[in-house]
């Protein structure tokens, strides 16, 4: 199973293309490959989030 990253709500592959491996502790055997993120990844994904959280950060007052 491969995953990815989302960003701007979308499932999209590291930006250079890497992954890496995740490993079941118990049996050694590879249980996902999952996107590795870069730093230009993770700031596009703040940025997706600071603007997202603009858009509804006044609904959580309403309640």
């Amino acid at each position: 199973m491969e995953t990815t990253l989302i960003i701007d709500n979308k499932h999209v592959h590291a930006s250079n293309g890497a992954t890496f491996s995740r490993v079941s502790p118990t049996s050694g055997d590879v249980i996902t490959v999952a996107a590795a993120a870069t730093l230009g990844d993770a700031l596009k994904a703040a940025d997706s989030a600071a603007l997202a959280f603009r858009s509804w950060q006044g609904d959580c007052m309403k309640d």
